[in-house]
C-alpha cells in the first residue's frame, strides 16, 4: 500500500488473506507501517479448512499460533488468540488480535464454537429471510497451546494407566469444561427483538454453572395444527387440547442435539393473548420431559424449564391446554443455557471424574 502514508490507521482487519498471498512477511511489514503506535491488527488464516483457490488466486499457508508469533513479535503484543471451530486442538481457524507496542505481553486465549466445525452447513443469508446465528465465546483460564499439551498429556496419562485409548476429542471433551468458563455469545439476528443478553454474571457460581447460551431460531418452527404464524404475529394453536400434536414446535440447535444430554435450563420468552398453554420440553423418543402450564395474559413472561443431564431434549413444544377455545400466544426468543455436568453426568465418555482432578491438580495453570 505504497500511496498509504506511514502510521496512518488505528486498525487493520485481515479476514482470510494471508493464505492467499505468497509473501506473508511483507504484507504483516506493511501492516506495521500503516499502524499508529498503538494500534491495532486482526488477522484470520484457515487451519483445519479445506481448500479454497481459483484460476486466478492460490491457497499458499495455515498459519499456527506460533507461525503467529513468527510474523508477529517484531512489532506487535499479543491481546488474545481466537480458536474457531468445535474446539481448541483441533479448530477450523484461528485468529489473533495483537497491538503495535512495546513491551511484548501473551494475550488470552478463546475458542469461538462453530457448531460442527469442518462439517458445518452452508447458510443462507438474505435480507427478506430471517436471520439467527449464535457463536458461544469461552475463555480459557491457560493459554491455548498449554491446553493442547494438557489434552495430549491427559490421554498418553489414561493410556499408560488403563491401557484405554482416548481419541483426541474424547481427551478434549473430557478437560475442555475444567479449563474453561463462558463469557457469553455472539447473536447474529437481523430481528432485534430475538437479541438477549447471553452472557452469565461475573460471579464464580453462574460462570461454574452457566457454560453457553444458545438462541433458537424460530423460523424453524413445526406447526401441528398451529396457525398464522408469520414473523411475531400471534400463533394460534386450536383445540382439542388432549392431543399433544396440536402445538408449536421448536427444535434446539443441531449441536446441542449431537452433543448428547446435558443439563439445561430453557428460557421462552411468551405473551398470551387468550386461553391456556403448556410449555414443555420433547424427549428424543417423542415423550414430553416436562411441562409448565401458562394462564397469565397480556404480559410479556419468561417461563423457565429444567432439562438434567441424563435427559435428551429435542425440542420445545408449546401446545393448547384451554378446554374450550383456541390458545393465542406471541412468542419472543427462547434461550438455551447449557450447564456444567456433574460428576455423574460426564458427555458419554466413561471418564472417572475423580481421576480426572488429580490430573489436573498436578498440571500446571488448569485453574486460576
Amino acid at each position: 500500500m505504497p500511496e498509504v502514508p506511514s502510521e496512518y490507521y488505528d486498525w487493520v482487519l485481515a479476514l482470510a488473506v494471508l493464505e492467499h498471498v505468497n509473501d506473508m512477511q511483507a504484507v504483516v511489514r506493511e501492516i506495521a507501517r500503516v499502524l499508529k503506535p498503538g494500534g491495532y491488527v486482526y488477522l484470520s488464516v484457515p487451519f483445519h479448512n479445506e481448500l479454497h483457490f481459483t484460476r486466478s488466486y492460490g491457497d499458499y499457508w495455515r498459519v499456527s499460533p506460533f507461525g503467529f508469533h513468527e510474523l508477529l513479535d517484531a512489532n506487535f503484543s499479543f491481546q488474545e488468540v481466537e480458536y474457531w471451530g468445535d474446539c481448541v486442538i483441533d479448530p477450523v481457524s484461528i485468529g489473533v488480535v495483537a497491538r503495535k507496542e512495546q513491551p511484548r505481553s501473551v494475550g488470552v486465549s478463546r475458542l469461538y464454537y462453530i457448531e460442527g466445525g469442518l462439517n458445518s452447513a452452508h447458510r443462507l443469508v438474505s435480507g427478506d429471510l430471517p436471520l439467527s446465528w449464535t457463536i458461544p465465546i469461552w475463555g480459557l483460564r491457560i493459554d491455548g497451546l498449554d491446553y493442547c499439551l494438557q489434552v495430549q498429556e491427559y490421554r498418553a496419562d489414561v493410556f499408560s494407566r488403563t491401557g484405554r485409548s482416548l481419541t483426541l476429542r474424547e481427551a478434549d471433551q473430557a478437560l475442555f469444561h475444567q479449563v474453561a468458563h463462558a463469557l457469553g455469545s455472539i447473536v447474529i439476528s437481523n430481528d432485534e427483538s430475538n437479541l438477549v443478553e447471553a452472557a452469565p454474571s461475573d460471579s464464580q457460581n453462574d460462570v461454574d454453572e452457566v457454560v453457553a447460551s444458545h438462541v433458537v431460531d424460530l423460523a424453524t418452527v413445526v406447526r401441528h395444527n398451529a396457525t398464522r404464524f408469520s414473523g411475531h404475529n400471534p400463533t394460534v394453536i386450536q383445540t382439542p387440547p388432549e392431543r399433544w400434536a396440536y402445538a408449536a414446535e421448536y427444535p434446539l440447535p443441531n449441536h446441542l442435539l449431537s452433543s448428547g444430554p446435558c443439563p439445561m435450563k430453557i428460557e421462552v420468552s411468551v405473551r398470551l393473548l387468550q386461553g391456556v398453554i403448556g410449555i414443555g420440553c420433547l424427549g428424543t423418543n417423542g415423550a414430553f420431559l416436562r411441562e409448565v402450564q401458562h394462564n397469565r395474559l397480556g404480559e410479556l413472561e419468561t417461563v423457565s424449564i429444567g432439562v438434567q443431564g441424563t435427559e435428551a431434549c429435542k425440542s420445545i413444544m408449546i401446545r393448547n391446554c384451554s378446554p374450550s377455545e383456541p390458545s393465542v400466544v406471541e412468542l419472543t426468543n427462547i434461550v438455551v443455557h447449557q450447564l456444567s455436568p456433574k460428576d455423574d453426568e460426564m458427555p458419554n465418555l466413561d471418564i472417572d471424574a475423580a481421576d480426572l482432578r488429580r490430573f489436573l491438580a498436578r498440571s500446571p495453570g488448569a485453574r486460576p
